[in-house]
């Protein structure tokens, strides 16, 4: 998003080629000024683990998020970061609901549905962001997770575990 200190290393690159391919004519001598800027920012906890409730395979008769409960992502961020998309990924159940995170345990026909504070569904695609906007460098959201039926009624018992990657992008 933001590129200008890589802009100009590569008109940096382009005017030291161009001098010294003009080494024995007659030379100028140019300035180039820029600011390299160090924006970046950093997740309070780079693994965070969610525990979910226990559920019972009865509770799936319909689509709904089951159990549903919040938990958050804390930043830091270096001066001059203004706003940062916090974009989720990670595999796409596909047992009949890509817009849910894949169970990676042994119940069958259940996924995780992950959204944000609204109540909107962020899919594992890397397509869906939530925005956040540190203020003196900290910044925090909300997210909600829970189960969701990917085939309702014939949900299966079993372990649950369900892998979401979160990254950053900065505006």
């Amino acid at each position: 998003m933001n590129t200008p200190a890589l802009w100009t290393a590569v008109a940096l690159l382009a005017v030291s080629a161009t001098a010294q391919t003009m080494a024995a004519n007659p030379t100028g001598q140019f300035t180039i000024t820029t600011t390299i800027l160090s924006r970046t920012c950093t997740f309070d906890n780079e693994t965070q683990t969610v525990a979910l409730e226990n559920v019972e395979t009865r509770e799936f008769s319909d689509q709904s998020m089951k159990k549903p409960q919040t938990f958050d992502v804390n930043i830091h961020c270096d001066n001059g970061v203004s706003s940062v998309k916090i974009v989720p990924s990670g595999p796409a159940d596909d047992t009949g609901d890509a817009t849910a995170f894949k169970n990676q345990g042994d119940a069958a026909n259940v996924a995780l549905r992950l959204q944000n504070a609204e109540g909107n569904v962020l899919t594992p695609d890397g397509n869906s962001s939530v925005t956040v906007t540190p203020e003196d460098g900290v910044g925090a959201y909300r997210f909600r997770v829970g189960y969701v039926a990917t085939q309702p009624g014939k949900v299966s018992a079993g372990g649950f575990s369900a892998a979401v990657t979160l990254r950053f992008a900065y505006d």
